[in-house]
């Protein structure tokens, strides 16, 4: 709070041009605990670069864009970027973001809604370089998850009959 982060976040341009958690998290672990992950923090400059090389070619709305080691999101952020400089909005595309810590999947969860992705991001954790179909059971899970969800959600007012209405306001007579 301190660091003014609330105000860095409620501002969209801001917030869409840095990935501040995966600094945060860079600061937070030693060097030889990012080494034994192989974990690297790519600087915003060489993301921006890399996400207009990558998106230069064809990209409809539709399109499962793949991150399999996302980290906190960096490239991912530094595409979405370059969409919207090119007119393109990256809720119309579909995003899996993997990775293989548990804390930064989580960070980058955090990010897909702050870069505003969309509604169709699925962020897993796991080592989908070695297990490919990571991305099949991560959506099945949360399509399973989701429905889990709807079933136990109690319906309020269970009625054929009129609609309810609030004790303040007018009732008409049946």
């Amino acid at each position: 709070m301190r660091a003014g982060l609330l105000e860095y976040c409620s501002d969209t341009a801001r917030a869409e041009s840095d990935d501040v958690l995966g600094l945060l998290i860079t600061r937070m672990r030693s060097y030889s605990e990012r080494q034994s992950t192989g974990e690297f923090f790519t600087p915003a400059a060489a993301a921006n670069n890399v996400g207009d090389i990558l998106l230069s070619s064809d990209r409809r709305p539709g399109d499962l864009l793949l991150e399999p080691a996302a980290g906190t999101g960096t490239m991912t952020r530094a595409a979405a970027a370059t969409m919207r400089y090119f007119g393109a909005d990256p809720a119309e595309y579909r995003w899996w973001l993997n990775d293989l810590d548990p804390l930064n999947a989580a960070c980058c969860a955090v990010n897909a809604q702050l870069w505003r992705l969309g509604p169709h991001v699925t962020v897993s954790c796991g080592d989908a370089l070695k297990h490919p179909r990571l991305l099949e059971q991560a959506v099945q899970g949360r399509a399973e998850r989701a429905s889990a969800e709807q079933k136990a959600r109690p319906v309020l007012y269970p009625t054929t009959t009129r609609p309810p209405f609030w004790p303040w306001q007018f009732v008409p007579s049946s």
